[in-house]
């Protein structure tokens, strides 16, 4: 354990080099990449994620180090959940009293928790300050998270 710590040092280090004739610090000539398969899985939490199909619907999934899962979502409105939600209906179309159960998360949207443990997502901002979305807005996706 102690080498390899020793060896991550030395490799770290040999990246950066200081000039010979300034003394100052040059960064390397490149850019760190993050791979496309980033997702927004709470305010200001972005996490790699594997697109898994069940019964023919898309999902993707956030798994943690021991291969547990930390989040599933889908935007595919086939799967419906016990509730009878599914991706694209509208705020509208939800009945009064699962809508007051709506949480704002700063940064990331509107949801709504609900018993069966799934989350209907809205994906819309609150630069407006309002404590709901429009009645147009419709469920970006139906998540569960740990």
């Amino acid at each position: 354990m102690k080498y390899t710590i020793l060896i991550l040092f030395f490799a770290l280090g040999s990246c950066i080099s200081k000039s010979p004739n300034t003394g100052q610090t040059d960064r390397p000539n490149k850019l760190i990449s993050v791979p496309d398969t980033l997702l927004n899985i709470s305010s200001g939490s972005m996490s790699p994620y594997h697109t898994i199909t069940i019964n023919n619907i898309p999902f993707k999934l956030v798994t943690g180090n021991n291969a547990d899962t930390i989040f599933l979502s889908t935007d595919d409105p086939r799967f419906t959940i016990p509730e009878g939600f599914r991706a694209g209906q509208t705020w509208k179309e939800i009945d009064p009293k699962t809508r007051t159960k709506i949480l704002i998360e700063s940064g990331w949207g509107y949801y709504i928790p609900l018993k069966s443990g799934w989350n209907l997502f809205f994906s819309e901002s609150n630069l407006s300050g309002s404590k709901t979305p429009a009645d147009s807005s419709k469920i970006k996706s139906i998540f569960k998270r740990n």
